[in-house]
């Protein structure tokens, strides 16, 4: 829960790429997570791919859903690694600034990030909750 306060914070505040980061961190955690408690550390120490792959194929996760954390994490890699030939190829295809990518990355990292906690709380509606704060 902590990545999730931490990245409503981020996105707020215009950290966009931590946005990004906090997303794919977030399902990461929860991925691993679910491992942890029936033994399956192999499993939980996996990177991103592997745990969504591993997910699906256990039935936690439908297909749809796997491909944009799929999306989430491609992502997330030029911000959190050194190659960045896939960054460029996208900056060249949204035709736009780095900055306005960042963003637009951020956005869509809430909305897939918010898909992923509706699978298993399809009720789940922030602005709900009298505690929310904006």
């Amino acid at each position: 829960m902590f990545a999730l306060e931490e990245m409503k914070r981020s996105f707020i505040y215009g950290n966009f790429m931590a946005t990004v980061m906090l997303c794919q961190t977030f399902v990461e955690q929860t991925l691993g997570g679910m491992y942890s408690p029936a033994g399956r550390d192999d499993i939980a120490r996996k990177g991103s791919r592997a745990l969504i792959e591993q997910a699906v194929e256990d039935g936690y996760l439908p297909g749809p859903l796997a491909v944009k954390l799929h999306e989430l994490r491609t992502m997330r890699n030029p911000y959190s690694h050194s190659n960045f030939s896939n960054y460029s190829s996208r900056l060249r295809e949204a035709a736009t600034y780095p900055e306005e990518l960042v963003v637009q990355d951020a956005e869509a990292a809430i909305r897939i990030l918010v898909d992923y906690i509706r699978h298993d709380s399809p009720g789940w509606n922030p602005t709900s909750h009298k505690d929310v704060e904006v």
